[in-house]
């Protein structure tokens, strides 16, 4: 069994997909051969193996390993198994799972130098989002998205990523289903209040270097892109015009 896994971890699909074969699933000798492929591509990264947690690693959120961990999960659900080993070597390595190291930017900064993958800010129109109003915004949302949630009573954050209507988190071995429900259940949010205090969204900064389908090649557009509840819950996308223009000010002054 642990050398069919191996197995099935090195496959990947043209599109960079993991391609799974019928040993997990039961879908014929290629997914590409049999049926409707996006439901099983869709159905076979549900079921992979996600580089974390693995082998009984112990995971909590005291060490903000979630942020490093979600997007390694989500890396190699792309089929990016290297560039998601890599990541797991450095976020150990490079202590990113202390708390005052800011995690979040840390391993942002970590896949746009080494990934070509940068990110844009999700300019809520108010300070937090319910979990209903949260997967109502990112579950057509035209690209990947790291989300950060917010625990009431305790304070603490945990950060996933969601890309294609699958979260990533660092707590499950295998991604899930972007449902109010499921959410709720993995967040533990019957016994306190969850909600989404910041978003960010991926796309390729370097083309030339990676190729992921899900990323946009660019900065997304809230009109041309179609970005869903503009104006309702999303107040824009990118920093505002008065942070760019602050930041042209320092770059001069330098």
């Amino acid at each position: 069994a642990a050398m069919e896994m191996e197995e099935l971890e090195k496959m990947k699909s043209a599109n960079g997909n993991i391609a799974i074969a019928a040993k997990t699933e039961g879908l014929g000798d290629s997914i590409e051969n049999n049926g409707d492929r996006t439901a099983q591509l869709t159905r076979a990264v549900r079921n992979a193996e996600l580089p974390y947690p693995r082998n009984n690693e112990p995971v909590t959120n005291r060490s903000n390993l979630c942020v490093a961990g979600a997007i390694v999960n989500w890396l190699h659900a792309e089929g990016l198994e290297l560039e998601a080993s890599q990541m797991k070597e450095w976020a150990v390595s490079q202590n990113v799972l202390r708390i005052d190291e800011q995690p979040m930017l840390k391993s942002l900064e970590y896949i746009k130098t080494h990934c070509g993958i940068a990110n844009a800010v999700i300019r809520l129109k108010r300070p937090s989002l319910s979990l209903k109003e949260t997967v109502n915004v990112v579950g057509n949302f035209p690209a990947p998205t790291i989300l950060e949630f917010k625990f009431l009573s305790s304070h603490q954050k945990h950060s996933v990523v969601v890309s294609k209507k699958l979260v990533y988190d660092i707590q499950e071995s295998h991604p899930y289903a972007l449902t109010e429900s499921l959410l709720s259940q993995k967040l533990n949010a019957d016994n306190d209040e969850v909600t989404l205090v910041s978003a960010r969204y991926f796309y390729l900064w370097k083309t030339k270097e990676i190729t992921l389908q899900s990323c946009p090649s660019r900065t997304l557009d809230v009109v041309r892109d179609q970005v869903p509840y503009f104006r309702v819950h999303i107040q824009g996308l990118g920093k505002k015009s008065s942070e760019r223009r602050k930041r042209k000010r320092k770059r001069k002054r330098k």
